[in-house]
């Protein structure tokens, strides 16, 4: 029999458990490919991107949410993607970015080819926009 003061303490930790099964469930190679994609969104964007947070969008699909904020002082705004993935045939046993859609909308079949051509696969890139980037740690 548990004791009446444990009960909240064990809620505690299966919540705890619950959210840790949560985070667990988020590749990070699609994670990073996720969070690599904000800077070429934000292109137009002034000051850095801080990325809040990266959660399972669906827990039956590879889909992720990412939020995050951009700008500076009075000029900050809030922005999401959602970023799915599907089977890359090139690579057997790894996913591939097969859409990403944001407040502005989906991106289109020729736009995400763009991004994956031109931002994703050119290292220059990533890193430029990665320097943009801010993680807070719990985001990671």
């Amino acid at each position: 029999m548990i004791a009446a003061g444990r009960i909240p303490a064990l809620t505690g930790l299966c919540l705890l458990g619950t959210a840790m099964a949560a985070c667990g469930r988020v590749d990070e190679a699609e994670r990073a490919t996720c969070v690599a994609v904000v800077p070429a969104i934000e292109a137009a964007s002034r000051g850095p991107i801080e990325i809040v947070s990266v959660e399972p969008l669906r827990a039956d699909l590879p889909t992720l949410h990412l939020q995050y904020r951009v700008g500076q002082g009075a000029h900050v705004r809030g922005g999401f993607l959602d970023c799915a993935f599907g089977p890359d045939e090139d690579h057997p046993g790894r996913t591939r970015l097969v859409g990403v859609r944001s407040a502005a909308g989906a991106l289109s079949p020729a736009r995400l080819f763009v991004l994956e051509r031109f931002w994703l696969a050119d290292a220059r890139a990533r890193g430029e926009g990665a320097a943009r980037l801010a993680m807070p740690a719990d985001a990671r």
